[in-house]
């Protein structure tokens, strides 16, 4: 194996490592990164029953099908009152701005770079680059940053531990992320996103298929005044090929307006890259007071009805009592 240091493959790594971070926030998706301070607030584990099981099914089933950072998009849909789009707007302004600005001719290596944004304010990016030398860390700066009317950023976004290599077709990369950005939006309450996680992945670069991806940290979370949403205790682990994915997961997931249950595979999640949902894998949340709900799934979206078999131990007493069946278009996934 060799570094990565060379003056020539400097800049494409920079890009790649940066766009692989943010494509993991922004829901290619799984202790973790720095800073985070204590945690965001869980909600009461839900009591799993026979009544609750689809809605729980879904929280449950969020990370796996959106992303972590995705979950957030879905949770939200019966809450207006979190900017499920404006964090949407959010990820995809992180991925242009740290392209743009990575992407440009650098004249002083580790100078601090101030981009204007579309309509008000700006960021500050620097990173520890030295000459023959990819970075090992990178930090984003929001200064009341506007690329939409009405719309307001303000926080840091960091990447540090950046690392890798290639040996052969293989190309390994690592680094660990901390966020803590606000977003302010006209007419509605001021939203933050926090959390923090560490990413590794290797990547074949005669088929850019991703064959091992490992995402854990200890939190993400979306807040309002109003309702938060958060992944605690998080790990996506992944291998691949060019057509399919395999992963094991294991996170608490926290709504307030629902309640919180701890999840993980007890049979690795698959899915073809060419469909929106997983055709196999099994999958169990434990609740309050020991109830269980086992997710079972039996197809993704093109295989006929019924893709899904949620199952509820309601007493947790070691046999699932009932049985219904659904789709992932049922459960709004």
């Amino acid at each position: 194996m060799h570094d990565m240091n060379s003056a020539g493959q400097k800049r494409g790594w920079r890009v790649a490592l940066a766009a692989a971070m943010l494509l993991a926030a922004a829901g290619c998706g799984g202790g973790g990164g720095g800073g985070g301070g204590g945690g965001p607030a869980v909600a009461a584990p839900i009591a799993l029953t026979a009544t609750n099981s689809s809605q729980a099914a879904k929280l449950t089933l969020d990370p796996i099908v959106n992303g972590f950072a995705g979950a957030s998009f879905t949770a939200v849909e019966s809450t207006p009152v979190l900017n499920a789009s404006a964090i949407t707007r959010t990820a995809g302004s992180l991925m242009r701005r740290i392209n743009g600005a990575l992407t440009a001719p650098q004249t002083v290596l580790g100078a601090t770079t101030t981009i204007g944004c579309a309509l008000s304010g700006n960021i500050s990016m620097s990173d520890n680059s030295s000459a023959g030398a990819a970075p090992t860390s990178l930090t984003m700066t929001f200064n009341s940053c506007s690329d939409v009317a009405g719309e307001t950023m303000n926080g840091t976004l960091s990447i540090s531990g950046i690392s890798g290599g290639q040996s052969g077709n293989l190309l390994t990369m690592a680094a660990s992320v901390s966020m803590n950005l606000t977003i302010a939006t006209t007419g509605q309450p001021t939203q933050s996103m926090t959390g923090s996680w560490a990413y590794s992945m290797t990547l074949d670069t005669t088929t850019f298929a991703v064959t091992a991806m490992r995402f854990y940290g200890s939190s993400f979370a979306v807040t309002d005044s109003t309702h938060s949403f958060s992944l605690t205790n998080f790990d996506f682990n992944a291998t691949g090929t060019a057509t399919d994915t395999t992963t094991s997961v294991a996170y608490t997931i926290s709504d307030s307006s629902l309640g919180s249950v701890t999840v993980a595979t007890t049979t690795p999640v698959h899915q073809l890259l060419a469909r929106l949902h997983p055709d196999n894998g099994v999958i169990v949340a434990t609740g309050g007071r020991g109830s269980k709900l086992r997710v079972t799934i039996l197809g993704d979206e093109t295989a006929a009805p019924p893709q899904l078999r949620i199952e509820v131990d309601a007493d947790g007493n070691g046999s699932y009592e009932s049985t219904v069946t659904s789709s992932w278009t049922a459960l709004g996934l």
